[in-house]
């Protein structure tokens, strides 16, 4: 199919529009590059929700408790937090900052610059002392009818650089998830 100006002389070229063939396949292909780019769209929502997902589960592994366990020298009741790291696949924290009540001799947060795997001791006394492994979990009492003993909160760093808070009573919410 051809345009002209009529033989008029007005244009000075003609123009091939094309088949229709053409336009068709020109239509198509607008209309895969539309639908490629909402199934990215949706591809990547659901990676960066699957991602959250897969955060939060790695956070959520941490937790905090107030226990008593005997004392090896002398047999009497310590007073301490357990703090757990129980992570599928294993998951070093870092920054951990866990605010608490209970310890009067000490109103500090506990504060421990690296959290391997694995469940931990705290002794409560006039400062907090180095969190110890705990090799037997049955000599541990959980503290579990106290209200003077409460975990408040807990706020850590991930090895990807995501930041946590975690109030026991809501649940692990990223500060930011995708911060790093």
């Amino acid at each position: 199919m051809w345009l002209s100006d009529g033989g008029h002389g007005d244009w000075g070229q003609t123009m091939e529009i094309g088949s229709l063939a053409n336009i068709i396949s020109a239509i198509a292909a607008i209309a895969a590059a539309a639908v490629s780019v909402f199934a990215l769209r949706t591809a990547q929502q659901a990676n960066q929700i699957s991602e959250q997902v897969r955060a939060e589960a790695r956070a959520g592994a941490v937790q905090a408790w107030w226990a008593t366990r005997p004392d090896p020298a002398t047999g009497k009741d310590q007073w301490g937090v357990i703090i757990n790291n129980d992570n599928n696949p294993s998951t070093t924290f870092y920054s951990l900052v866990i605010t608490c009540t209970g310890n009067d001799k000490c109103t500090e947060p506990i504060k421990i610059n690296v959290l391997p795997p694995g469940t931990f001791f705290v002794r409560s006394d006039e400062t907090w002392g180095f969190p110890e492994p705990i090799t037997n979990a049955a000599e541990c009492n959980p503290i579990l009818r106290s209200q003077k003993h409460t975990i408040l909160s807990a706020q850590f760093i991930d090895a990807l650089g995501h930041e946590y808070n975690w109030i026991p009573q809501l649940k692990v919410a990223p500060k930011n998830p995708y911060s790093s």
